[in-house]
């Protein structure tokens, strides 16, 4: 998906890509510890590779923010979940 991170010549390959995470779940438009774990796992798994490691996003039925920018919005976001319903008799 990304290429190597490769030495040519006098210098290192460019960085070609940014790595973003998308956390779709429940609840508030607030980040939690779920999107602070996969920003600590992001951190150093690129150092290989010719990406960086971008913005982890977490997006719910209310809408989404990011961990670092700490943007917010009303759309995109999850659909709710679906509850079955009675039929009144």
């Amino acid at each position: 998906m990304v290429p190597p991170h490769t030495f040519e010549g006098r210098r290192w390959s460019p960085i070609t890509h940014v790595l973003v995470t998308l956390v779709c779940r429940d609840g508030r438009v607030i980040d939690t510890v779920r999107e602070h774990v996969w920003m600590h796992a992001w951190r150093r798994s690129n150092q290989l590779t010719s990406a960086i490691a971008g913005d982890v996003y977490s997006v719910t039925p209310h809408g989404w923010t990011g961990v670092m920018d700490q943007r917010a919005g009303f759309t995109p976001r999850t659909r709710p979940a679906l509850q079955a319903v009675s039929q009144p008799e």
